[in-house]
């Protein structure tokens, strides 16, 4: 695959999701409360997953939480699934 690319989409469990309405709203008011506080760049980031934490009270930590575990999970098939390809591709 030399040269190419995939781009894999993973989700979470619907019970570790965010109501949309909530993350919706907790990104628009911490997105604000960034902007009024003049912050920029690398700044940004952990304001806003701090924000994003306090305003869905511990909601948002958890389906990142969630998130990390899913893609750590798929990552490592995806690793055990090639690997199993490399022997074929050797000699081919």
């Amino acid at each position: 695959m030399s040269g190419a690319g995939v781009v894999i989409a993973n989700s979470i469990l619907t019970a570790e999701e965010l109501p949309a309405e909530m993350h919706e709203g907790a990104i628009a008011a911490a997105l604000a409360t960034a902007a009024g506080r003049g912050l920029a760049g690398r700044d940004v980031t952990p304001f806003l997953l701090e924000e994003l934490r306090l305003r869905t009270g511990g909601r948002s930590l958890r389906a990142n939480r969630a998130l990390l575990v899913a893609n750590a999970t798929l990552t490592a098939q995806l690793g055990v699934a090639l690997g199993a390809l490399a022997p074929a591709r050797k000699n081919a």
